[in-house]
């Protein structure tokens, strides 16, 4: 009885359950495996595996792409997005129960908080359930929006420790930008959002904590930068 009260008052434990549940339910959709290549993905993944490189949009996910066609082959691929949509919908369910919890007062904070969680988890696979199966194929929203709402997420909280998670969500906007270029306006924002931290203490902490942000948010550019710089001799064009 103990442990069960202790797990049903755990947020980590009823998320955990849920996405373990989303994702042998995805796996035995079969039927969503790509078979159709509307934006060129799946077809820049394997002129990659064949030594041409000639990609239009950003160079992240048909590279990522290319390991999955060498580890599982063409007609099991989607399982190559698979870990993106259950770390988007942990996001979500984590960044619903830590909303909730900081606006919920009394002992069970932390039940409602996993309760609203699972409710906004629940309505992103209920209400368009074809949708979400369909990014199972080769897109690269997955991955760009996973990890751009990890990242965010981390930015909300720079406060409690910011260097750690200035570096990670940096790492991660960072990423999500050379996988989808719209990521560059969360980037912009989350930069402006650490360096309004940075003027207002003015600690040596938050002035390395702003310098590591920056520069892991290059880092995970890198992707993007190599790509221009192939295509053009410069970084930004």
């Amino acid at each position: 009885m103990k442990r069960y009260k202790e797990f049903k008052e755990s947020p980590l434990g009823w998320g955990l359950l849920f996405i373990v549940f989303i994702g042998f339910y995805m796996v035995a959709a079969h039927y969503a495996k790509p078979y159709s290549d509307p934006f060129h993905f799946l077809q820049w993944a394997e002129d990659w595996n064949k030594g041409i490189y000639n990609f239009e949009r950003a160079l992240l996910f048909p590279c990522y792409l290319a390991a999955a066609l060498r580890a599982v082959g063409r007609d099991w691929v989607f399982l190559a997005n698979l870990p993106w949509m259950l770390m988007l919908a942990l996001g979500l369910y984590f960044t619903t129960c830590t909303i909730m919890r900081s606006i919920s007062d009394g002992p069970h904070a932390k039940v409602h908080g996993a309760v609203a969680g699972l409710v906004a988890c629940f309505a992103l696979f209920s209400l368009r359930w074809g949708v979400v199966l369909q990014v199972l194929n080769p897109y690269r929203e997955p991955l760009a929006f996973a990890a751009l709402l990890w990242g965010l997420f981390f930015f909300v909280q720079i406060k409690n420790r910011p260097i750690l998670w200035g570096a990670l969500g940096g790492l991660l906007l960072g990423l999500s930008s050379a996988a989808r270029e719209t990521g560059l306006i969360s980037m912009f924002v989350a930069g402006c959002w650490t360096a309004g931290h940075v003027l207002k203490i003015r600690s040596a902490r938050w002035w390395c904590a702003g310098v590591v942000t920056l520069l892991m948010m290059l880092t995970g550019l890198l992707p993007f930068f190599i790509q221009n710089y192939q295509k053009s001799n410069s970084l930004f064009v």
